[in-house]
């Protein structure tokens, strides 16, 4: 079965070491800029994402804290992991 870590890629910031990342669909909005999303795996150009096992809560730092979300049900993320939460960071008008 596949799992979260059997996943990770490798986003390469600068200084410091590899951030891990994955991809990721908005399956709901939970509250303000908070989402529940469905890991997925990229398998081949010209294919949706498939998805994997699992889901996690993740904040969109694109969008207020203090108001509610606006990203649709279905929009492509990739999300890592900051300290103790998941973030990503997309903009609703793209």
């Amino acid at each position: 079965m596949n799992t979260i870590n059997e996943h990770l890629d490798r986003l390469v910031l600068e200084p410091g070491p590899p951030v891990p990342a994955w991809t990721a669909r908005v399956a709901g909005w939970l509250e303000y800029n908070r989402y529940e999303l469905e890991l997925t795996e990229i398998v081949a150009a010209g294919q949706s994402p498939l998805p994997l096992p699992g889901r996690i809560s993740a904040y969109n730092l694109a969008e207020p804290f203090q108001t509610a979300g606006t990203l649709a049900i279905g929009t492509n993320v990739i999300v890592w992991r900051a300290g103790s939460v998941y973030v990503f960071n997309v903009s609703a008008n793209v």
